[in-house]
């Protein structure tokens, strides 16, 4: 608007100065001005602020979805019953020879030698056995005397609970075999060597276990019964196994 102003007494200047050069002229009438009105730009409305907008509803929050149950395993085929594996076996002992019965006949080499080894508790020595037409010697332990009882020989370590044998000048192994068989005091259990000229056995009396032993024994022309002491006394398995040694081990007299 001040522009418009300015513009218009520019233009009335400018309007005086030509009039001065030009020649007289009645006057005229003085242009009045119009008066413009200023223009006046209305104030645009402002625009009425948006309406803010309303707050979305929050969406409700979806319902938390129940956890699908989980898939059943697939039915695996029935296995066969399993079997539980066996313990360990313990360890297998070594097999042990086997035991001959105490019944089954010994062949004669098996037999004691004579004048064998004595077991360490009694040192053997050779002894004089004499009696009527005969003499001989035997392997006894030492200190063993032999002595006559009744027409018997008997050779005993003190007595005779160690070592005891008597000798016989005449002998049947036959009957011998069988009186041992059909004897109802010291019942018969086994025979542990059984041979025409030795023989060591088992018996019982009472519940009690003892072992004996017999033989028929050559010694020069002559042949005798050498065998286990009879008495009070009982006898281990390894004791009538010397007594035999003993008796196998009879031989003349030089």
């Amino acid at each position: 608007m001040k522009l418009a102003h300015v513009s218009m007494f520019a233009a009335l200047a400018l309007a005086s100065a030509c009039n001065k050069n030009k020649p007289a002229e009645a006057p005229k009438a003085a242009a009045v001005p119009k008066a413009e009105a200023p223009k006046t730009e209305a104030p645009k409305a402002e625009e009425a602020p948006k309406a803010e907008e309303a707050p979305k509803a929050e969406e409700a929050p979806k319902a938390e979805e129940a956890p699908k149950a989980p898939e059943a395993a697939p039915v695996a085929p029935e296995a066969a019953p399993v079997v539980p594996p066996a313990p360990e076996a313990a360890p297998v002992a070594p097999e042990a020879a086997p035991v001959a019965p105490e019944a089954a006949p010994v062949a004669p080499e098996a037999a004691p030698a004579a004048g064998g080894d004595a077991p360490a508790a009694l040192e053997m020595a050779p002894l004089d056995i004499t009696a009527e037409g005969f003499s001989a010697t035997m392997d006894a332990p030492k200190g063993a005397v032999a002595a006559d009882s009744f027409g018997t020989l008997e050779v005993k370590l003190g007595e005779g609970k160690d070592f005891f044998v008597a000798i016989d000048m005449e002998v049947d192994m036959v009957q011998v075999k069988k009186d041992i068989a059909s004897n109802d005091v010291q019942k018969l259990k086994a025979f542990i060597l059984d041979t025409p000229e030795a023989l060591i056995y088992e018996t019982d009396f009472a519940g009690n276990a003892s072992f004996w032993m017999d033989s028929a024994i050559k010694v020069g022309d002559k042949t005798v019964r050498c065998y286990s002491g009879r008495g009070a006394h009982s006898f281990k398995k390894e004791q009538v196994e010397l007594f035999l040694k003993a008796c196998q081990s009879l031989k003349p007299k030089a």
